[in-house]
């Protein structure tokens, strides 16, 4: 996956954890089955993290999430599986930081970072979210301009992906051909590689 900015206002990411470590609930599909329970049109983040770092897609970024209350409209909001500080996984952090850094690089740095407990009694997420992404005092990540590693995102059967035809590209290392060809050549004027 390869971070693409949606076309409504975002200038603001909130980081949120599921408040659950059961591995019967290590999905985007469970979230989305317990927010339509609360009457919601289906999941309110726009991407989940498993324990395993696996991103998987949730609400359209097309759409304002549900995720903070009086608090949604021009935001990004990202959950990562789990409920115990200590049992959030580096495969996890690896991907927040990765998709945290996309979407920073989208936005020319001028975005910030936030966890839900800013805007809410709430204490998630219950990990140091700041120092997993070196947030300054603001909020702001620095910015690199480093190539975008691409993000592997898992399927669903609930959400948007149909919607997202042409924005998502999954790669593994190794693959070859001309899929790899294009990707680099349009990486490359973007400015993510040395042309």
């Amino acid at each position: 996956y390869i971070f693409k900015k949606p076309a409504r206002p975002v200038d603001r990411v909130f980081v949120h954890c599921s408040a659950s470590d059961n591995p019967d609930h290590d999905s985007a599909a469970v979230i989305n089955d317990w927010h339509k329970q609360k009457g919601w049109a289906g999941i309110g983040y726009h991407f989940f993290i498993s324990k395993n770092g696996m991103l998987e897609q949730g609400r359209s970024l097309e759409k304002t999430p549900a995720a903070q209350e009086g608090k949604n409209t021009a935001t990004i909001a990202i959950c990562l599986h789990g409920l115990a500080g200590d049992k959030f996984t580096e495969a996890q952090f690896d991907t927040l930081r990765n998709l945290c850094d996309q979407i920073n690089q989208a936005y020319g740095g001028a975005i910030t970072f936030h966890g839900h407990c800013e805007v809410s009694k709430k204490t998630c997420p219950v990990f140091d979210y700041r120092a997993v992404l070196d947030l300054d005092p603001q909020g702001k990540m620095a910015l690199k301009r480093a190539a975008i590693v691409p993000l592997e995102l898992a399927g669903s059967d609930f959400g948007d992906l149909e919607a997202l035809k042409g924005s998502v590209i999954v790669l593994k290392r190794g693959f070859k051909g001309e899929l790899v060809k294009d990707v680099q050549k349009a990486l490359t004027q973007l400015g993510y590689f040395p042309g």
